[in-house]
């Protein structure tokens, strides 16, 4: 699990999901939005019904997603609040799928940043 400080807090969802920028995947998309201060960057999960109406699939990919941002947290720069929003896609990925999958996209787009 992430850790309290990294999460984003309720009302910073909606900041992000307004102003921030899409960054889109073949199985995921992330909104990213660069703070004005270099504290901490904050990262958040919005998975809906459409992705699967199973409760346990989609914590199952929440988890991942939290622990592929833990596991890659070092290549996270400052600043940056993100939303992750997964696609359908993702139910038939295992979770080191899903992991590798963060990994890969969070080194691409600090590339691009």
């Amino acid at each position: 699990m992430l850790a309290r400080i990294y999460r984003l807090k309720a009302k910073d969802f909606r900041n992000v999901k307004t102003k921030g920028q899409l960054f889109p995947s073949a199985h995921l998309g992330t909104i990213v939005l660069k703070r004005k201060d270099s504290n901490e960057s904050h990262f958040g999960c919005i998975i809906s019904t459409n992705v699967s109406k199973l409760s346990t699939q989609r914590n199952r990919i929440k988890r991942a997603i939290m622990d592929g941002i833990r596991q890659n947290f070092n290549h996270i720069p400052q600043g940056f609040d993100c939303i992750f929003l997964p696609k359908r896609s993702m139910v038939e990925k295992s979770g080191d799928e899903i992991k590798k999958d963060v990994g890969a996209f969070i080194i691409k787009l600090t590339e691009n940043l």
